[in-house]
């Protein structure tokens, strides 16, 4: 008789696969929170080393041309230069400083960001050697209206600009004019017109009339010196911060070139000036006529940023409240959104203003 036995199953029973499930499920799991962790990580690093850079790039570009200010025009007279205004025949309240805060429509116009400041500054950019020491040999304003008499023509030609002052005097501004010829009858002189044949821009630098406050009271002596600039010498380089936290530099040859601009870093949410005076006084912007505080006694810039990174981070939370104030500006409370953000602060000495102390 043939006998028959159940034999033994083979496998998995369904507990098993379950445990086995999810153990699976609680390493995959584990692996995936350290890899996301870990990505995450990487990509907050990431933003801050570009917010970092941004920061770098923002402030190594102002500070380099912020040292230029007053390169060459240091001592013209109280840092000021008068020209004349084309458009309504004078000259009041028409002049260049050799550094500005917060003028929005020179060297163009622009929309800066809300509760941020600008800064223009000026230079001449050209070799010492190729401003020949040239004085006036007769008082200016002349009798005639479109010459003045100097020591030498050497170097000067026509469309070249020329800045009158009075070293002697650091109270009194500067004016400038165009060249129009250099050959003009009775003794040295330069011409200075502004007829339709002394060239499109004679009329804009050029009055026709001599009465226009162009030159300070009391015109300048003889002696007084006049510096040749070629048409492109004199700089003017302005910073700000459009709606777009973008910084942007405009640059200008002369006083009629083309304006060129481009961005610098993004990421600026805020950007902040202050002005040190020589009596050791920190403000907003230099005083207009103000004896200690105005353009001339100035002697040091502080450059504050708030610089944010360019995405949110939504595990961040709303961060700490920033604000650039006191020693640093005079900014508004920057925070919230998810954003990391730094300070970056650098005080630059104006070196080209500080020899008037010598």
């Amino acid at each position: 008789m043939t006998v028959f036995r159940s034999g033994g199953t083979k496998g998995y029973s369904l507990v098993e696969v379950l445990v086995v499930i999810v153990i699976f499920a609680i390493i995959t799991a584990g692996v995936s929170a350290v890899f996301l962790r870990g990505q995450h990580e990487y990509l907050v690093r990431e933003e801050a080393v570009r917010m970092q850079q941004q920061a770098r790039l923002a402030m190594t570009a102002m500070e380099r041309d912020l040292r230029m200010t007053g390169y060459g025009l240091s001592d013209v007279g109280n840092l000021k230069i008068r020209f004349y205004n084309k458009g309504v025949g004078t000259v009041t309240d028409n002049y260049y400083a050799v550094a500005e805060a917060n003028v929005f429509g020179s060297p163009k116009v622009a929309v800066p960001a809300a509760d941020t400041d600008s800064i223009a500054i000026r230079y001449c950019d050209q070799p010492s050697d190729a401003m020949p020491d040239i004085t006036l040999s007769g008082s200016v304003p002349p009798p005639s209206s479109s010459n003045t008499p100097v020591s030498s023509t050497d170097g000067i030609n026509a469309n070249d600009l020329i800045i009158i002052y009075d070293p002697t005097d650091l109270a009194k501004y500067g004016s400038i004019l165009m060249v129009t010829d250099t050959t003009s009858a009775g003794g040295l002189s330069v011409k200075h017109g502004n007829g339709a044949g002394d060239g499109p821009l004679a009329s804009f630098y050029n009055p026709s009339n001599p009465a226009v406050n162009l030159f300070p009271p009391g015109g300048y002596p003889v002696g007084a010196k006049v510096l040749r600039l070629a048409p492109e010498a004199l700089r003017t380089v302005r910073y700000y911060v459009d709606a777009g936290m973008n910084l942007r530099r405009q640059s200008q040859a002369g006083l009629t070139g083309a304006v060129e601009e481009r961005p610098v870093a993004s990421g600026i949410e805020d950007f902040q000036v202050k002005y040190y005076f020589r009596d050791g006084t920190w403000l907003d912007a230099p005083v207009t006529d103000d004896p200690d505080h105005d353009v001339d006694k100035l002697r040091a810039v502080r450059i504050s940023i708030i610089v944010r990174t360019a995405k949110p981070d939504r595990q961040y939370g709303a961060g700490d409240s920033i604000r650039l104030t006191g020693d640093d500006g005079n900014g508004v409370a920057r925070s919230g959104g998810g954003y990391r953000r730094m300070v970056m602060s650098t005080t630059i000495s104006l070196r080209n203003l500080a020899v008037r102390d010598m």
